[in-house]
């Protein structure tokens, strides 16, 4: 019964992520108190459009944005922007590999579940000596090992990363 319980989370973590197939999450974009979904939209078409040339992102191409979180002065909330072209949006993710290489303020990346996030963070964070690089695409995450060898890591793998120890002791909770 217990092995059908996890089978069933990675299931439902797994139809929640494709479910965010459409979506983008961006930091870095200011922010303000009552903040409207026309004015985040905005902002965005306007920061994607200036630090990624021929993009010539409208609000057509946008299905919604908003911001996660509540706001606070001493930090800007990120945003997620569900795109209406799936096309669109790989077209942006390509691009964003391109943005860090700027040293753009602005960060794209996918919009992971909670529960994906954490195993992205346990993928990088947890074996550096080994581990020289760790991404995802389309809610996929993928690592670059010390031999330059690509991996993908799939939900069968998951209790492994999950259960390494964080290093200097640095203890996070499970999901």
């Amino acid at each position: 019964m217990k092995t059908q319980g996890k089978n069933n989370a990675l299931k439902i973590n797994e139809l929640e992520q494709y479910s965010r197939r459409s979506n983008i999450k961006i930091e870095g974009i200011s922010d303000k108190e009552n903040e409207n979904i026309n004015e985040t939209a905005e902002k965005v078409i306007n920061a994607l459009n200036k630090y990624i040339p021929d993009l010539n992102l409208t609000k057509n191409d946008i299905d919604i944005t908003h911001r996660i979180g509540i706001f606070t002065k001493e930090k800007d909330r990120p945003i997620v922007l569900i795109m209406v072209s799936r096309m669109k949006r790989s077209c942006i993710m390509q691009q964003a590999k391109h943005l860090r290489k700027l040293n753009s303020p602005i960060y794209v990346n996918d919009h992971l579940t909670k529960f994906n996030a954490h195993m992205f963070a346990c993928v990088r964070k947890k074996q550096t000596d080994i581990v020289t690089s760790a991404w995802s695409r389309d809610g996929v995450i993928y690592y670059r090992d010390v031999n330059d060898q690509i991996h993908k890591v799939a939900p069968e793998q998951f209790h492994y990363w999950i259960y390494l120890p964080w290093p200097n002791a640095q203890q996070k909770r499970v999901y």
